[in-house]
C-alpha cells in the first residue's frame, strides 16, 4: 500500500472510477444483448411489420445516444463506438433486406 496521501487519494479515485465504469460497459453490453434478442424473435415470427422497423430503430437510436454519451464521459474509445454502430446498423439493415 502505499504510504503519501496523495498516492493514497489516487487509489481510491481509481477504484471508483473503475466501478463506474463497468456499470456503464455491463450496461451498453446489455442493450446490445436485447437489441440482438429482439431482432432473432422477429426472424422466428416471420412477418415483417412497418412497426416492427420503426421499433427497431428507435431501439437502434437509444442504443447509439447511449454510446455516444459513454463517448463524451471517455469510457469508450471512438473507433470501438464507431464500429459498434455499424455493426449494429448492419445488423438492423440485413434483417430488412
Amino acid at each position: 500500500m502505499a504510504n503519501k496521501k496523495s498516492s493514497i487519494k489516487r487509489i481510491k479515485l481509481n477504484k471508483r472510477d473503475r466501478k463506474r465504469n463497468q456499470y456503464y460497459i455491463s450496461s451498453v453490453y446489455s442493450l446490445i444483448k436485447k437489441f440482438n434478442k429482439e431482432i432473432e424473435n422477429y426472424k422466428n415470427l416471420n412477418n415483417f411489420d412497418l412497426l416492427k422497423k420503426r421499433d427497431l430503430e428507435k431501439r437502434l437510436n437509444f442504443l447509439n445516444k447511449a454510446l455516444d454519451k459513454y463517448l463524451l464521459k471517455s469510457i469508450y474509445q471512438k473507433n470501438k463506438i464507431k464500429k459498434r454502430k455499424i455493426l449494429l446498423s448492419k445488423k438492423k439493415n440485413s434483417f430488412f433486406l
